[in-house]
């Protein structure tokens, strides 16, 4: 598997964190979820990215 077959895509993470894809989007952007730019557009996630994140964000 290429490393590209294993990232996740917006609508991926937001289901995972039940939230719209605008929400994942926006954060990316504001530099608060860690993201990977393929080209000018796309955004994709590594997975175990977004589970460190969500452990970090814990209260």
């Amino acid at each position: 598997m290429s490393v590209q077959e294993g990232l996740l895509t917006v609508e991926d993470v937001a289901r995972r964190l039940r939230l719209a894809p605008y929400t994942i989007r926006k954060w990316v952007r504001l530099g608060r979820l860690p993201a990977v730019r393929l080209g000018d557009r796309r955004i994709r996630f590594m997975s175990e990215a977004v589970d460190r994140w969500v452990r970090e964000q814990r209260i």
